[in-house]
């Protein structure tokens, strides 16, 4: 929104011989309008908005958990965590990123995700479009506010137009297809009916959904291991804290628990099955053999 600058000031003139000798006092004004140079700045996904307490972990030097969101605590360690120069606290994704390899968020998505446009100035001065929307399955509300209400078959274009100047116009071009996921809403179960309700081909690799390293792999549900947040690196690197309650319009459980992969690891005594974590990114290494059923997602 434009600021106003009103420059004013009284003047008076005088005559040595005139009659009168002085004139009235005249006000003379001058009016700016002072507006930021309008550019697209950030692509925000909602769980920035519903959970900005939980947008990355942060670990210490020797590797340990410390605790979310911790400024002094944002590279990446041999356990994963922090975020990369793509990614701005609070703001999300830059919309020119430049460790992608080209990709801009979000390049995986679900039913229900949601991110914003963020411009300079406030969202009311801008009149939002999508001109290239194949499938019809993208929304954007006049907040900017984008909303994937299935897969798309191809880019999707959002358009910013600046009101005050209509030949002003920003787009933005995605294409959030990499990793298509489904979540399966009540199901948390253990591994056989597991891949009954969705064959094993079906089932994501635990490097589709996170970038965390196998560091520490157990079957507790303490963190050990985490995401880095990052374009084009899995779901969770770039959606952050993925449950229910970020993404309300989603399958996605309101609980912290672990879905199952199809991925093995058989450096354990104990089982195989890899599990991945919805809101840390934490790899886990079967729940199942803890006595803990888990969550499912399908492609």
């Amino acid at each position: 929104m434009p600021l106003m600058l009103e420059i004013s000031n009284q003047i008076q003139t005088f005559s040595q011989y005139g009659i009168p000798r002085q004139s009235d006092l005249v006000t003379i004004k001058k009016v700016y309008k002072i507006s930021a140079i309008s550019k697209l700045c950030y692509v925000k996904p909602y769980a920035i908005e519903k959970n900005p307490e939980y947008q990355w972990l942060s670990f210490d030097s020797n590797n340990r958990f410390i605790r979310w969101n911790d400024p002094n605590y944002t590279v990446r360690t041999l356990a994963g965590g922090g975020y990369n120069s793509d990614y701005v606290p609070n703001w999300g994704f830059k919309t020119e990123p430049t460790l992608s390899g080209g990709k801009k968020f979000p390049t995986t998505g679900f039913d229900g995700a949601k991110f914003q446009l963020v411009l300079t100035g406030a969202a009311s001065d801008y009149h939002f479009t999508i001109p290239n929307n194949p499938g019809g399955k993208v929304e954007v509300d006049e907040n900017g506010y984008v909303t994937l209400n299935g897969k798309p078959s191809g880019n999707v274009t959002v358009r910013a137009t600046l009101k005050r100047d209509l030949t002003i116009k920003h787009d933005y071009t995605f294409n959030p297809t990499s990793v298509w996921a489904n979540p399966v809403k009540g199901f948390f179960d253990w591994w056989e009916p597991a891949i009954k309700k969705c064959s094993e081909d079906r089932l994501f690799s635990y490097k589709e959904l996170t970038n965390a390293p196998e560091y520490k792999l157990n079957g507790g549900f303490n963190i050990v291991n985490g995401y880095t947040r990052a374009i084009g690196e899995g779901l969770l690197p770039e959606w952050g804290y993925t449950v229910q309650q970020s993404y309300p319009g989603s399958n996605w459980e309101d609980d912290r628990d672990r879905y199952w992969t199809k991925d093995r690891y058989y450096g354990s005594d104990y089982g195989q099955h890899v599990d991945v974590s919805i809101s840390s990114g934490l790899v886990g290494v079967d729940a199942e053999d803890v006595h803990a059923p888990n969550f499912l997602v399908c492609k």
